[in-house]
């Protein structure tokens, strides 16, 4: 069950009898299940049988030695028939793509609030030094103080340009 009480393959983009490649498939008995989510959840540059099965033999031999129950996983050679017969490859292949997609849609998010973030505040340069001109005495226009003004202004400007596509 996943954070909201929802069985893990039941989203709003994941009807009801519709499984993912990734989610438990049909027949897959417990312990390959299992061994199928540590397989899919290592680094996908490290992700291979032998190496999995070191981890599961690893952590079984640190259970016993604490006088915990082993982990209820199979050996190496179990975990190759279930790799076979439950293609493995695949499937943690397509678990890559869909972690790769939604990060890329929250990547597309982040980008965009943070131009709408910019271009709200290139436009409230702009007007700052809008409003800073009309204080402005014939007197200053010779000090620097315009110059502060007139790169408000210009810093504004530039900065919407390029958040707008026309630099």
């Amino acid at each position: 069950m996943s954070s909201d009480n929802l069985p893990d393959n039941l989203t709003v983009e994941n009807p009801p009898n519709t499984r993912r490649p990734w989610d438990r498939q049909p027949g897959e008995p417990s312990a390959a299940w299992e061994a199928f989510r540590r397989y899919r959840d290592m680094p996908s540059t490290q992700r291979n049988i032998r190496r999995l099965a070191d981890v599961i033999e690893q952590e079984r031999e640190e259970a016993e030695e604490s006088g915990i129950a082993p982990i209820p996983v199979g050996d190496y050679a179990a975990l190759a028939r279930w790799s076979r017969e439950y293609n493995w490859v695949e499937r943690a292949s397509a678990w890559d793509a869909e972690v790769d997609r939604v990060w890329q849609e929250e990547q597309f998010e982040a980008v965009r609030e943070a131009a709408r973030r910019q271009w709200e505040n290139s436009k409230k340069l702009q007007e700052k030094g809008i409003v800073a001109l009309e204080y402005i005495s014939a007197e200053q226009l010779a000090e620097r103080f315009p110059q502060e003004v007139r790169r408000y202004i210009t810093e504004g400007a530039e900065m919407e340009r390029k958040l707008l596509g026309m630099d």
